[in-house]
């Protein structure tokens, strides 16, 4: 069962105490501690310094108390709970409660489920914050030890801007359990389930995420700013702090990134991803994508998903690259101009959906994350790929399917050798692969969407690909491009599933 700690829920500590408003937390009368945990992580060792170190009383919920506090706690009903939080007579409440949208309600009937819920924490929790001058609310177990500490260093009491703060999060927290019950209540309370709700879409969605940071927007008079917990998973160890367009260029190459278990290196500029390789060391993936010609780098991302060492990016490093992201730097002194960027928890993170703003509203999508497997493609024409063809067939597609629509991808040996996207016709891309004519020979052509018809295949064959990859959806029109594959001498590969990104 998971629990919800309201990260910061305070204790709530005495200021109205020194304005003698109660009678607790003066001289000679003990501070009081209310326990309501449903995940007792960490709470026996923290109520007992409360107790040992700055002389608490300890009351618990009787059905909450934990065993091992039992001869040193004294237990109350939650209606009791309740009045002493309304009159006055508790310090601190240390509580947290259990996710109403977890699995241990799937398959209860709703209203059973409705009456577990832990409202009666909730209200518990709700009450105190609402009176942060006189009571504190934490619910963090990994808070325990910084109250500790605040409450030495401030005989006995919490600042008062830390239990303000925790009283917000402790609301914060009670809104999104409100939330979720009501979710909860649209999707199951029917005479039927809605399934679109147990599949991710409720019929109301919420977003309550906290701040990280504010930052310039694209122009110099816009303001932005990062909510969630990007500085948990990424940290800047020298350079500029990440802009707007950085970040959009960071996200892009994580998820990217993240298809890949072999040494890969990439570079992203713009929302756009420039170059790409794969190999068996992370030196020769460097050194593959700062061969390739064309574009301007200046201002680009370089993005790898090992351990970079500095002297191997000096010898085979992408020349005038802005920002560089890896899992860990080695014998790397501060870089003056370049942002040096360390993942935290390494590179490809998840998301289950991805949300983005649009006229009216906001529009919700799960995001393509069917994993590539190659036993599923369908080899539709005579010619077949070589045995050495298919670990380059699978990097073309894992890469694909990160380029904006309509995109066209040709790859060689595990690297990047030409791509165009965003193309207002399918077939832009003969013209923009023409000025590298001299290195598409025998390369894999990767299309995000079905081929528009046998012009595609044809002007593929003429730029000298020897295989081309799309999805293959319409079945319709596949006799006709297998046919035509055949009579060019050019193999078609159908992988079954969507490619496309808008």
């Amino acid at each position: 069962m998971k629990t919800v700690p309201f990260p910061n829920l305070l204790i709530r500590d005495e200021i109205l105490f020194d304005r003698g408003l109660h009678c607790y937390g003066t001289a000679g009368m003990k501070r009081t501690a209310l326990l309501a945990t449903r995940d007792p992580s960490g709470v026996v060792e923290f109520a007992r310094k409360l107790v040992e170190t700055f002389d608490y009383q300890l009351i618990t919920v009787e059905s909450l108390a934990p065993s091992a506090l039992l001869e040193e706690c004294e237990t109350v009903d939650f209606a009791y709970a309740e009045k002493m939080i309304r009159d006055g007579g508790v310090s601190l409440v240390v509580a947290n409660f259990a996710s109403p949208t977890i699995g241990g309600h799937r398959g209860h009937p709703w209203k059973k489920a409705l009456a577990e819920m832990d409202h009666e924490i909730v209200g518990l929790i709700r009450g105190a914050a609402l009176n942060p001058v006189a009571i504190g609310v934490v619910g963090d177990s990994r808070l325990y030890s910084s109250v500790v500490d605040l409450l030495a260093a401030n005989q006995g009491r919490l600042p008062e801007p830390f239990r303000v703060q925790q009283a917000c999060d402790a609301l914060h927290a009670v809104a999104v359990f409100d939330a979720a019950v009501a979710q909860f209540l649209e999707s199951q309370s029917g005479e039927t389930p809605d399934l679109d709700a147990l599949s991710g879409y409720p019929k109301t969605l919420y977003f309550s995420v906290k701040r990280d940071c504010t930052l310039q927007g694209v122009a110099a008079h816009q303001k932005a700013a990062i909510y969630g917990r990007f500085s948990e998973h990424f940290e800047l160890l020298s350079g500029p702090e990440p802009d707007y367009a950085c970040l959009l260029d960071l996200t892009l190459a994580t998820f990217a990134i993240g298809e890949f278990e072999k040494p890969t290196a990439l570079l992203v500029s713009k929302g756009q991803l420039l170059a790409g390789s794969s190999s068996g060391q992370l030196s020769e993936a460097l050194q593959n994508i700062n061969s390739e010609e064309g574009e301007d780098r200046g201002a680009s991302m370089l993005v790898v998903n090992g351990a970079l060492d500095y002297g191997t990016l000096e010898k085979h490093g992408v020349a005038s690259v802005s920002s560089i992201v890896a899992p860990n730097f080695l014998g790397f002194d501060d870089e003056p101009g370049i942002r040096l960027v360390a993942s935290k928890e390494g590179l490809g993170y998840e998301s289950l959906q991805e949300i983005r703003s649009i006229a009216g509203g906001w529009l919700v999508q799960d995001k393509n994350r069917i994993p590539i497997n190659p036993m599923t493609w369908r080899i539709v024409s005579s010619v077949q790929p070589l045995v050495d063809d298919w670990e380059t067939m699978m990097f073309g597609v894992k890469i694909v399917r990160h380029l904006q629509s309509s995109a066209c991808l040709a790859v060689s040996q595990e690297r990047v050798v030409r791509l165009a996207s965003h193309m207002t016709s399918q077939l832009d891309f003969e013209k923009a692969f023409s000025t590298t004519r001299d290195r598409l020979e025998n390369a894999i052509f990767v299309f995000d969407e079905d081929l528009a018809g046998p012009d595609s295949l044809e002007a593929a064959q003429r730029l000298g690909a020897s295989l081309v990859i799309h999805p293959g959806l319409d079945g319709n029109r596949e006799p006709e491009l297998v046919d035509h594959s055949n009579e060019l001498g050019i193999g078609l590969v159908a992988t079954g599933s969507g490619l496309a990104k808008l």
